[in-house]
């Protein structure tokens, strides 16, 4: 019942939050528990799946209002802020690829380079790994990134759906490598991989 009572609350937290990584989260946990219902011919994956992902939906239905709004000031963002991010990032990397900017200096050096009074960090921990580490480090971090993937899928649907949980917070934003908390939820999530990985759930294990 906990189980159950947890997606579902992590299904409309989703939604409540107006963030379309969590929204991609969301269905990346409700992709992979589907699949491995449907592999496994289990109908408890199956309806966990659809735990994951139903209250969400109905509560972006509720909201579409302020979910329109949101997209709006998303688009004007993209459009204005992140590519002007990502740019930034590159041309950091570029200054200094195999070393970096060191730990904590990636917005002063990137200051200096655009010339503008503040640089905002841009939100991706693989681009911010590389800029303030080097290249090689980052290229290190995303093979890590890759076997942790691979290690997933060799665990089963569940452990799939928890490496599917963070990944867009690692690609598309900054929480897990700026902030506490984000280190801290970080570590849980590693340790539940962990867990799953040593109590693997067979994609074609009997149906529950």
């Amino acid at each position: 019942p906990l189980m159950w009572l947890a997606i579902g609350i992590a299904s409309v937290s989703a939604a409540a939050g107006f963030g379309r990584l969590g929204v991609l989260a969301v269905l990346g946990v409700g992709g992979f528990l589907a699949f491995g219902g449907l592999v496994a011919r289990s109908r408890t994956q199956l309806a966990l799946a659809a735990t994951s992902v139903i209250p969400m939906g109905i509560a972006i239905a509720v909201t579409w209002d302020a979910w329109s709004v949101r997209a709006q000031e998303a688009r004007e963002l993209n459009q204005s802020g992140r590519e002007s991010l990502v740019d930034q990032a590159l041309t950091v990397i570029r200054e200094f690829p195999f070393f970096g900017v060191g730990p904590g200096a990636y917005a002063r050096r990137a200051t200096e380079l655009i010339g503008s009074d503040v640089a905002t960090v841009v939100h991706s921990v693989p681009l911010i790994v590389m800029a303030e580490y080097g290249v090689p480090v980052g290229i290190l971090f995303l093979a890590w990134i890759a076997i942790l993937g691979v290690v997933a899928i060799r665990s089963g649907a569940f452990a799939c759906a928890v490496f599917a949980a963070i990944m867009p917070y690692f690609l598309f934003d900054l929480t897990h490598f700026a902030y506490a908390y984000g280190a801290a939820e970080f570590a849980l999530w590693l340790g539940v991989l962990g867990f799953l990985r040593a109590h693997p759930l067979p994609w074609r294990s009997a149906a529950a």
